[in-house]
């Protein structure tokens, strides 16, 4: 059994127009633009958001999302684009957001896993940093954010949704 959490921004979904707003903590504009955020379609037609849903369909992945993003709002963004996790852990739940490992860890003891059945999938350094203090795998999603492009002789780092789905069905 494995556990993958996915960050939400940039990484399920394309919200780029909300984070001028949301890095203000602006979350009154964040509300009335919120159905502005987009799915994210790859070159082969997978749309990113899919993802946990295409895995959580096998006997042996659960997935999750760890956000640095109030709760209201992931909640809001999961609905509305049907992602089917098990678990969820939202800056609101937390005392110390990414960068600090502390959603990671949380996530992982709501979903009973242990690190080493645990991967992070993110498109920020924050994400990285989370995951490095945590002890858990991390997976560079860079289809939206390409923060993460340049380091991708050092980390498994994936340029679609297609590659990484791709990826973790080949490494069963």
């Amino acid at each position: 059994m494995q556990l993958i959490l996915f960050d939400l921004d940039q990484t399920l979904l394309d919200t780029a127009m909300l984070r001028p707003m949301a890095s203000v903590h602006d979350w009154a504009g964040v509300r009335a633009s919120i159905d502005k955020a987009t799915e994210y379609i790859d070159s082969n037609g997978m749309r990113s958001h899919e993802l946990p849903t295409l895995l959580s369909n096998r006997n042996d992945v659960t997935c999750g999302i760890v956000t640095n993003s109030p709760r209201w709002y992931a909640e809001y963004l999961i609905e509305k684009f049907r992602i089917k996790i098990s678990v969820v852990v939202t800056s609101t739940d937390c005392v110390h957001p990414k960068p600090s490992p502390e959603p990671i860890v949380r996530a992982m003891n709501i979903a009973k896993f242990v690190r080493e059945n645990t991967v992070f999938v993110g498109d920020s350094t924050d994400d990285l940093n989370a995951s490095i203090d945590a002890d858990v795998r991390f997976v560079g999603a860079v289809w939206l954010n390409r923060e993460l492009a340049g380091l991708a002789e050092t980390l498994s780092v994936f340029e679609s949704p297609t590659d990484f789905l791709e990826h973790v069905n080949a490494n069963r």
